[in-house]
């Protein structure tokens, strides 16, 4: 019985470490990406970068609080890494979810929002980029100055729209994934959290 005890309490701090590499790797991923995007010139908004990085910081942060409290069955650590990545598990799994349940009038929405929001030299990026002209009317053009250029054009946001409603079921589908991960850390920091060590009551004894 005390064996079997054991090996259950060394499975379930072995998963809850592996668990928390697989944050560790996720979350220096993120904070490379945002890195080598803002390098690059992939992203132009620093917000965006901003939050993506903040996010990696913070699961970063919070992978080095589980895997301290599974090595150290520390209690307070175990306690707070519980609630915080339960609290995270929700926040990811709603946005995965409102992602993923986006029809094509409300992308158009937050497209026309963020193209009124952007200045002019992004403006004209999009168009060079995608050869459009204007977001929904092509007498709107930043890039292209003359009409009879804009006639043979479709506007930018036939192709936003495409690339928004990829990088949105993408981007759903791998924070719905990656939820599920999150709960999996909530849970195996619950079970480990009340469970005792019955290794070192062995050392103990001997």
């Amino acid at each position: 019985m005390a064996n079997s005890q054991e090996c259950s309490y060394t499975f379930v701090k072995v998963s809850l470490i592996i668990i928390n590499i697989i944050y560790v790797l996720v979350a220096m991923t993120m904070i490379g990406a945002a890195i080598f995007a803002g390098a690059a010139q992939k992203l132009t908004s620093l917000p965006i970068l901003g939050a993506v990085t903040a996010v990696g910081i913070i699961l970063l942060l919070l992978a080095i609080m589980g895997f301290v409290g599974a090595a150290k069955h520390n209690q307070v650590c175990l306690f707070f890494y519980m609630i915080l990545v339960c609290l995270m598990f929700m926040i990811q799994f709603s946005t995965s979810i409102a992602a993923l349940a986006l029809d094509n009038t409300q992308q158009r929405t937050i497209l026309r929002t963020g193209w009124d929001g952007s200045s002019k030299t992004t403006k004209s990026q999009i168009e060079k980029m995608f050869h459009c002209c204007g977001f929904d009317a092509q007498n709107l053009t930043v890039f292209y100055e003359t009409h009879p250029q804009c006639s043979r054009r479709l506007p930018c946001y036939y192709y936003l729209q495409n690339s928004i409603s990829r990088a949105l079921k993408i981007a759903g589908g791998v924070g719905l994934a990656f939820s599920f991960t999150l709960f999996i850390g909530v849970y195996l920091s619950h079970r480990f959290r009340n469970m005792k060590d019955n290794t070192d009551i062995d050392d103990n004894f001997f």
